[in-house]
Order: C-alpha cells, then structure tokens, then sequence
C-alpha cells in the first residue's frame, strides 16, 4: 500500500496542520470538516476518540470531488482474538526491545491526586499520569 502526500505548499502544510491543534496535542472538533482541504486525492482522514466533543458532521457530497474517505477507530470494537495476541506480542517485543518507550508525563504522590484528576480533566497532560503510593 502507497500513502500519498499532499505537496508542501507556499501557506506551508505544517503550518495548516498546527493551526488545527489546540496546543494540547488534540484536534478540535472544527478540524474535522477543515481538515479535508489538504487531504490529498484518495486520502483518509481517520477519527480517533472524541476527547474534545462529538466530531463535526461530515458530508459525504464533500468526500467525492478528490475521492476521500473517513473512517473511525474505537479501542473498545471486539478485534478477533488471534489478532488480539498478535498485537500484544508484538508490542511487548516492541517494548523490550526498546524501540518504544511509554511517556510518563506526570509523577506525583498520591496527596496530589486531585489536582492530577484536575490536570487530566483539563487535558493539560501528555503522556501517562503515575500516582505513587506510599
């Protein structure tokens, strides 16, 4: 399978694309209808999760000028469990190899777990939050 890209353009992707995040490594829901624009001919635009809100509607008129389609993904789907396991061995290899690595974005004591509840209710928080208990 080939993925194709949208060229760089003068107004700059990258750009587009960060204007589209609201500095918290989340997408707005706004995003969903704008991001189509620098889709690219065939291209897929994925919804993960709806941490910021249910997803903006989507018209499907809208997808058939450069043949675009949208999907979603939901961690809870049942995935078929020979599937399952494969995944899981390969993360696990993955992970003692070394070639990942999980974020522990916040470490506190658990006397600070309200205000921890409070950072993640805000999304203010990046990677996994640890409480340490005594």
């Amino acid at each position: 399978m080939r993925w194709r890209r949208r060229s760089p353009s003068s107004s700059s992707t990258h750009a587009e694309a960060k204007s589209l995040i609201d500095g918290r490594g989340s997408t707005a829901n706004r995003a969903v209808s704008s991001t189509r624009e620098p889709l690219a001919a065939f291209g897929h635009l994925v919804a993960y999760g709806s941490a910021s809100g249910p997803p903006a509607a989507v018209e499907v008129e809208t997808l058939y000028a450069k043949s675009l389609k949208v999907s979603a993904y939901w961690l809870r789907t049942p995935h078929p469990a020979a599937l399952q396991r494969r995944a899981r061995e390969a993360l696990g290899s993955a992970l003692a190899g070394g070639q990942l690595r999980v974020k522990l974005g916040l470490v506190v004591g658990l006397e600070e777990a309200a205000q921890a509840h409070q950072r993640l209710e805000s999304r203010a928080t990046v990677g996994k939050v640890v409480l340490r208990v005594p």
